[in-house]
């Protein structure tokens, strides 16, 4: 059985999930380029991806809204130019999951299809997506964001099933403690 460092070479970087079209801010030192190559998101062999994720990077994005609507009905309301391209991917292997919980475990999911995927599998163009809204979109943004507008007071979550705290309990919880006394 053949052993590939790929995966590992991306847990030392420290790359978690990777995300089509991100790019590195600083580049890699010189002693590291030297032992390990250039450092990419894609796996090696993955050149769909790789054209994919080039085409993204040129794709227009737009972030001057000042109001959207409430429905989006026209293309120049969202990227629609980097969706098409995402829609257009050739390899079968793809997936696209809808998210909408910030407490359930569909980070960690995703991120286990994706490894069985490339290096079970053998996909590596295999391509992954998420469609994040309700309370999961919270999760795509920065500490800033959490920090400027204090989201994590705005709303707390039971840290086992995500319910409200303004709930008087969770399902699970009042469960338990009713089963523990």
């Amino acid at each position: 059985m053949a052993i590939s460092h790929e995966r590992r070479r991306a847990l030392r970087l420290g790359l978690g999930v990777a995300a089509a079209g991100a790019t590195f801010a600083n580049p890699p030192t010189a002693a590291w380029a030297a032992a390990w190559g250039e450092p990419s998101l894609a796996p090696s062999g993955a050149t769909a991806l790789r054209d994919l994720m080039q085409r993204l990077e040129r794709a227009p994005r737009r972030r001057d809204f000042e109001t959207v609507p409430m429905i989006l009905n026209a293309p120049d309301q969202w990227d629609s130019e980097a969706l098409n391209e995402v829609l257009a991917y050739k390899p079968v292997t793809k997936q696209v999951w809808d998210n909408t919980d910030i407490g359930g475990p569909w980070l960690n999911l995703m991120r286990n299809v994706l490894n069985t995927q490339v290096w079970g599998f053998g996909h590596p163009d295999f391509l992954i997506a998420s469609a994040t809204r309700g309370t999961a979109h919270l999760a795509l943004y920065d500490a800033a964001i959490w920090d400027k507008y204090q989201i994590g007071k705005l709303r707390s979550f039971c840290p086992c099933c995500s319910a409200s705290a303004s709930r008087s309990a969770c399902s699970r919880a009042s469960s338990a403690s009713a089963a523990a006394s």
